[in-house]
């Protein structure tokens, strides 16, 4: 459906695309398996989500009242997986997304030239849902067969207070805010971080991802300016890490670690109370991973937050201006076109920057399991890193 403000794409029609080019994507791996040992039903596991944009060019075109051109909120989904169930109730993985965060298999449900809103998600949500409900299996033949923000805010307010532990009252204030300035201006000058700032516009404040991630990788800097203790910004950063690899995690080595960093942090904190998010990890994140279908890591929100940054390029260099209704076909297009399982597959996966993980964020992850060809870059990936820890623990004995 397309209209001069919204374009959108009936959910069914969608996935069963999808599906169809996901399947299309993994003709070779079907032409070499056996397909008898697995059963009729494949499960297509996504995660879905909506996030609005500001700040976006403004045409000379007619608008609707209520809408406006420089905001555009966007519905969007992601496949992760394709799997099936053996005949001995073991699962075979036969497609698995290598870039389950960036914005390569991002595909748009329906977009909207209106501004973020809580009832704006809350109606949206609701139209999901309803969608979901009513959801068909899509049908083929194959081969005749039928939260790191929220830990370093909490750090921070702790690190505020530290001079007054309990309520500031009168003067108190004044220090603390005098405290609160130090902290910014010192992380400012060493670790070039605006922390607590209000951005233009009252669209939240600095403290996003890349300002918590560039804080736990100085943990030393860190406690220094803080005054916070080491080994909870250094347990925190291991948490945070294990969580966000995309790797299993193991639940027992890290329903242990987690709860012993809680203690620790009553132990030094305990006038502060611990924030609802932090509980949640802490104490019953061990329970949220053993109920998880896929490892935590890749369900993350920042596909839709990449998403943002190539509306605008599409918007502005790939749409005819001549009507409200081709400027929005032609975004709506060009954001399918780009997140095709089939096209997508076809470009070079570049490399993956990431970070050497340490021996502790290790210890808390599973040794991986043989599973389907199509994860085996994933999984011989962290062999790999569990191997070079083994052979150096072994060297250093």
């Amino acid at each position: 459906m397309i209209s001069p403000v919204i374009a959108e794409i009936k959910l069914q029609d969608l996935l069963d695309h999808t599906a169809s080019r996901i399947l299309l994507v993994q003709e070779d791996v079907f032409d070499q398996i056996s397909l008898d040992n697995i059963s009729q039903e494949l499960n297509l596991i996504l995660k879905w989500g909506c996030d609005g944009s500001t700040g976006h060019s403004q045409y000379k075109q007619v608008l609707p009242e209520g809408f406006s051109d420089s905001d555009i909120f966007i519905t969007s989904l992601v496949p992760l997986q394709l799997s099936g169930k053996n005949t001995d109730r073991s699962e075979s993985v036969l497609w698995q997304n290598p870039r389950p965060s960036p914005v390569r298999y991002c595909r748009p449900i329906k977009i909207q030239f209106k501004k973020e809103a809580a009832e704006l998600s809350q109606e949206e949500i609701r139209c999901i849902e309803e969608q979901i409900k009513n959801l068909i299996p899509y049908e083929v033949n194959i081969k005749g067969k039928l939260f790191s923000v929220k830990f370093f805010e909490c750090l921070l307010h702790v690190s505020y207070r530290l001079p007054l532990p309990w309520q500031a009252r009168g003067s108190d204030k004044d220090m603390l805010k005098a405290r609160k300035m130090k902290v910014q201006q010192q992380l400012r000058q060493e670790l070039g971080l605006l922390v607590d700032q209000v951005k233009p516009g009252g669209s939240g404040t600095t403290n996003d991802g890349n300002t918590a991630s560039k804080f736990f990788k100085y943990p030393d800097i860190a406690a220094r300016i803080t005054g916070i203790n080491y080994s909870l910004i250094k347990r925190f950063e291991t948490i945070l890490q294990a969580l966000s690899s995309g790797y299993k995690n193991d639940i027992k080595n890290f329903d242990r670690y987690a709860k012993d960093t809680a203690r620790l942090f009553i132990q030094e904190y305990s006038w502060f109370y611990m924030p609802v998010s932090m509980h949640k990890i802490l104490i019953h994140g061990s329970s949220i991973i053993d109920h998880a279908i896929l490892p935590i890591g890749q369900l993350s929100e920042e596909t839709q937050e990449c998403t943002n940054k190539e509306l605008k390029m599409f918007r502005r260099g790939h749409t005819r201006r001549t009507s409200r209704e081709n400027t929005v076909e032609d975004l709506l297009n060009c954001l399918l076109v780009s997140s095709d399982p089939f096209i997508t597959s076809l470009r070079k996966l570049h490399k993956k920057q990431s970070g050497h993980l340490s021996k502790e964020v290790l210890d808390v992850l599973c040794a991986p399991e043989e599973v389907g060809s199509a994860s085996e870059d994933i999984e011989q990936s962290v062999r790999q890193i569990l191997s070079s820890n083994n052979n150096s623990s072994t060297d250093s004995d």
